[in-house]
């Protein structure tokens, strides 16, 4: 196996432990003791995740051999490990009979289930996208504890492992360290799993189990059900709380600017929906499946309601905030102007001249996300004076899609608006959704893309600051809506220059949030305020569907595969008109 694991890349390894940690946690009724090693095979998941994190493992641009800095001793020596770790979790032969498991059907994990290292994993998915799975045993087996005694030295293994790896320097200590304390704080919020955790650490790591004691005495002051209210993750890490007159107003390393009156909006979604459907995102179709009404995440009987995220943003920003004009007299002569067309017997439309306000919608290369972001756009453009456009954007990431593939597309976006620019005939909702795509900042991005990608930074934060550098010096621009995957928006919400979040109000799916600067009471400093807008109302999940093949009879008992039948972009719009 040691020759095998040499001729496989760092990172194929890395990603193949992250596989086989998973198939320990699928177990459904578990006795105390069974429980505690789950959980403290959970904390060796999260520091192997960690380590991985820090190391830039699933980058685009990651390379092992710069990582080591060239000494090929230490790259033997992390190769080594992680086939060892490989070695320990996917021998089924030694798991039965050296650890003490049992072999058992898959068990399909609840939607509500949180793991400490639930939040790695998640951060950890979105780097990487969706690899393909490859078939093994492991993929068909669930491993469930038989012998606690066993076990616990498959778990003393892998902790010895996992350490010589950290031996390698990534990263400070007190880095990898509030980074699990984090994933603590934002995933386990239950004070029954708090115990537990405290419980497992007691020995091998102590601070995590103060902080989780910590947590817990804190959490008696004010719970609710038995889960945390309220309580801020700078605490949980043994700092202290970080007032609001202390952090920056910049974003990024690059340190960028917005204009006081500039609001951001943040619409968070659910993972995307076509990855449990028959027609999974697939870039380069991803033109036909973004005007797909079908596939926005928002009814189309909410349109006009005040609970739709376009009609509640629209109400939230004020075109006179950006203009010195009177906007009363504009009015008015606005009015003048239309009735004289009217008594002129002239065209009433509005004039491309008139003063209006950008709101410019951000999202990832999902066709979930793009179909909503179309449709907030189109609501919005119901206000006067506002112009909504929507700009797909390869470097906020999805679980259906990364930078890598996303540009494939945004090419596909393209290429489709061209197909439609071409046809005869074109109704009326797709003139509109036509309308909000800025296509030619999609083609700049086309044509900028192998530059940007050689100096943009692969950290979140750091890629929304250069989404935000955009519209520094862009006197008209109102505000700009992320929509996007709670998963990926939460540490976005959070981060500087947002206030903290605390632990009993993580950002949801389905939330809104609105992003304004404010002045300091008593101080001429102003600070970003962060406001929880509510809920808006998102479509049930599509019922799930077994794949059947397309075949006919061929009269002696036998069948025969039918090839598909080619789709023109007219029979498509027909099929999507009659949906809107």
């Amino acid at each position: 196996m040691e020759a095998a694991g040499l001729s496989i890349g760092i990172a194929a390894l890395f990603t193949t432990c992250v596989q086989c940690f998973e198939y320990f946690k699928a177990a459904t009724t578990l006795r105390a003791d069974f429980e505690i090693l789950l959980l403290k095979l959970e904390i060796e998941q999260e520091r192997f995740l960690v380590w991985g994190e820090d190391t830039g493992i699933g980058n685009s641009d990651w390379d092992e051999n710069s990582l080591f800095n060239g000494d090929p001793k230490r790259q033997d020596l992390v190769r080594r490990c992680l086939d060892a770790i490989r070695g320990l979790l996917d021998n089924a032969e030694d798991l039965k009979s050296k650890y003490g498991v049992q072999p058992t059907s898959p068990v399909t994990r609840s939607a509500d289930h949180h793991s400490i290292s639930s939040n790695a994993l998640k951060r950890l998915r979105l780097r990487f996208g969706r690899s393909p799975d490859k078939p093994t045993i492991l993929r068909k087996t669930t491993w469930v504890i038989h012998d606690a005694a066993k076990f616990g030295k498959l778990i003393e293994h892998l902790r010895d492992l996992i350490n010589g790896l950290k031996k390698d320097g990534h990263g400070p200590r007190d880095t990898l360290q509030e980074k699990v304390q984090t994933d603590i704080a934002y995933m386990i919020d239950d004070i029954g799993k708090l115990r537990l955790l405290s419980e497992a650490c007691e020995d091998a790591y102590p601070e995590w189990s103060d902080t989780a004691r910590s947590a817990i005495d804190a959490s008696e002051l004010g719970t609710e059900g038995g889960y945390l209210k309220n309580y801020p993750f700078a605490q949980l890490r043994g700092t202290n709380v970080m007032d609001v007159d202390d952090l920056p107003t910049h974003f990024g390393d690059e340190k960028v600017f917005l204009d006081p009156q500039l609001q951001i909006f943040f619409i968070l979604m659910e993972q995307c929906r076509n990855q449990e459907t028959e027609l999974p995102c697939e870039q380069t179709g991803l033109g036909r499946m973004s005007f797909d009404v079908t596939k926005s995440f928002l009814p189309a009987m909410t349109q006009n309601t005040r609970s739709h995220p376009g009609q509640w943003i629209g109400k939230l920003i004020n075109p006179r905030n950006f203009t010195s004009m009177d906007f009363n007299r504009y009015e008015e002569y606005l009015m003048s102007m239309s009735m004289r067309e009217i008594n002129e017997g002239l065209d009433t439309a509005p004039s491309t001249g008139r003063f209006s306000v950008q709101v410019y919608l951000y999202c990832a290369p999902c066709s979930c996300q793009v179909a909503s972001a179309l449709q907030v756009a189109w609501s919005l453009g119901e206000f006067p004076h506002l112009d909504a456009c929507v700009r797909v954007d390869y470097r906020l990431q999805s679980s259906c899609s990364i930078a890598s593939s996303g540009i494939n597309g945004i090419q596909s976006i393209i290429g489709y608006m061209k197909e439609l620019e071409n046809l005869a005939y074109l109704s009326t909702s797709h003139q509109a959704r036509l309308k909000v795509i800025d296509r030619q900042w999609l083609e700049q991005a086309v044509y900028n893309y192998e530059d940007e990608t050689q100096t943009m930074s692969k950290s979140p934060a750091n890629q929304f600051s250069q989404i935000v550098k955009d519209h520094v010096h862009e006197q008209t621009c109102a505000a700009l809506v992320i929509l996007g995957e709670a998963d990926y928006c939460i540490p976005l919400v959070g981060a500087p220059p947002f206030p903290p979040l605390s632990l009993g109000k993580v950002p949801r799916e389905t939330e809104l949030y609105q992003m304004s600067q404010q002045w300091s009471q008593g101080t001429v400093k102003q600070h970003w305020n962060r406001r929880y807008m509510g809920t808006y109302t998102a479509k049930p999940p599509p019922v799930k569907k077994r794949h059947l093949p397309m075949t006919s009879d061929t009269g002696d008992g036998s069948q025969q595969s039918l090839p598909p039948a080619k789709r023109s972009a007219t029979s498509e719009l027909s099929q999507i008109d009659s949906q809107d």
